[in-house]
C-alpha cells in the first residue's frame, strides 16, 4: 500500500500561497492569513500561537528586504 505524502510549506511560503489565491490583491490581517493556512493544512506545527509565529517571520522578512533595498 502506497503512502499519501502531503505537501507542507514554511509559514512564509504558505502565507504567499494564501495571499495569491485568497486575498484578491488586497491586504489580509496576519491572523486571517494564519487561519486560512491552518484551515488548508499547509503547515505542520505543534506551536500554540501560529499567528505569532507568522507575524514574527513576516517582520523578519520585511526587515531583510528593507536592508537589501528591495520591496
Amino acid at each position: 500500500m502506497e503512502e499519501c505524502k502531503e505537501t507542507r510549506y514554511s509559514f512564509t511560503d504558505a502565507a504567499e500561497i494564501v495571499l495569491d489565491q485568497y486575498a484578491d490583491k488586497r491586504p489580509m490581517h496576519y491572523r486571517d492569513i494564519t487561519d486560512k493556512i491552518m484551515d488548508l493544512d499547509l503547515v505542520e506545527t505543534e506551536g500554540k500561537t501560529p499567528d505569532a509565529t507568522l507575524y514574527s517571520l513576516v517582520l523578519t522578512e520585511i526587515k531583510r528586504f528593507t536592508e537589501r533595498g528591495e520591496k
